[in-house]
């Protein structure tokens, strides 16, 4: 949802530049990265000039491959299309393969970019972006179902979020066994635990 033309223009207005994820959501675009790569994929495969890297992670008997490249915006797409995406240079393809145990899945991922196709990190700044998912968004869905609030009036949004993250903040502190997700539960329930969760603050 966060791939939007408005937001892309946003963003550059400020000097700063974006990687967004291009899924369903703009079919068209979406579609004609995946034609694109499937004709060219082979060709870019063996191109030196394209950005590639190679990222190997493993934890929790898993394996995750990642390879990276950056194609200029104007090979893929017609002007039109690069003419409604403020500063659109490029077209980032992310190609990955999980392993776990006897299980092997693979994907494949598209980005739209205003940085260059030579620009070196492609790859780290993708991955920073879903360490803040993991880290905070994925977080405040699973511990407070954020994503099936129905708060939408005025400021009642963005004061709940603040809210919310500081209350993760707080059950973060807590060193007691159990998931986040318990410690809210049974902080609602436990008013002698919700005061050990708000003394770790320093709060009371």
């Amino acid at each position: 949802m966060g791939t939007q033309t408005a937001i892309a223009q946003q963003i550059q207005s400020t000097g700063a530049d974006y990687i967004l994820t291009l899924k369903a959501n703009h079919p068209t675009l979406a579609q004609n990265a995946h034609d694109w790569w499937e004709k060219y994929q082979h060709e870019v495969e063996n191109t030196p000039a394209n950005t590639t890297e190679l990222i190997c992670e493993a934890g929790h008997h898993r394996v995750e491959k990642r390879r990276f490249w950056s194609i200029s915006a104007d090979q893929v797409f017609e002007p039109t299309r690069i003419g409604q995406w403020t500063g659109l240079k490029s077209l980032i393809v992310e190609q990955s393969s999980r392993q776990l145990w006897n299980k092997t899945t693979y994907s494949t991922r598209f980005f739209l970019s205003s940085l260059k196709p030579n620009f070196p990190d492609f790859p780290g700044s993708i991955r920073s972006h879903w360490g803040v998912e993991n880290q905070l968004h994925w977080c405040l869905d699973v511990i407070f179902s954020e994503d099936d609030s129905r708060i939408r009036k005025d400021h009642a949004p963005r004061n709940m979020t603040i809210l919310k993250r500081l209350a993760l903040n707080l059950l973060r502190q807590d060193n007691s066994k159990g998931s986040l997700k318990m410690k809210r539960y049974q902080a609602g329930l436990n008013n002698n635990f919700l005061l050990q969760i708000l003394s770790n603050s320093g709060i009371f």
